[in-house]
């Protein structure tokens, strides 16, 4: 099982009025930020966006790093799921450790920290993540194995969620 790395670009932009992945940072987009911090790790790193993202983020990536949401139309589904989903299918086999690219703060030392765990654990645990103070997951900086994310894409396959949110889905 292969340990591959998704950065979370994907989004229509609603709340913040602009591509948060476009965002300078010291002079580097937070999606280029994000992509190092995960490409760090010795692994490869992918980056999750909506398709009408394609064009400008194929001027900052190589077009075969970019997976863009992409289901059938009979499937449902909305927001973040939709780019696991879309990397799932891309990538059945492989683990997946995500970033969302507007997660800043995220230190590369913590991200070798779950990636540690992950490698030290994964045969007793499908799912890596950091928790609050009120042990609520963070479900946008997480490893997930390849069968949670199966059970998931066969739970929305067949209409057995009642919510597209990642919280309750993922931490369940």
């Amino acid at each position: 099982v292969m340990l591959t790395g998704i950065v979370f670009c994907g989004g229509k932009s609603l709340r913040r009025g602009s591509d948060k992945g476009l965002l300078l940072k010291d002079g580097i987009t937070l999606a280029e930020e994000a992509f190092e911090k995960l490409r760090s790790l010795r692994i490869p790193v992918f980056v999750s966006i909506h398709p009408l993202q394609q064009q400008t983020y194929g001027g900052i990536f190589s077009d075969h790093l970019l997976i863009a949401d992409n289901l059938q139309p009979a499937i449902q589904c909305e927001g973040p799921l939709k780019g696991f989903v879309s990397v799932h299918r891309r990538f059945p086999r492989n683990d997946l450790i995500v970033l969302a690219c507007d997660l800043t703060e995220m230190e590369t030392a913590l991200l070798q920290q779950l990636q540690s765990a992950y490698r030290s654990h994964r045969q007793q645990y499908d799912f890596f993540a950091f928790s609050n103070k009120e042990d609520v997951h963070e479900p946008l900086c997480a490893i997930y194995s390849a069968k949670r994310m199966n059970i998931l894409y066969q739970a929305l396959v067949m209409g057995r969620l009642r919510s597209y949110r990642l919280q309750p889905i993922l931490s369940a």
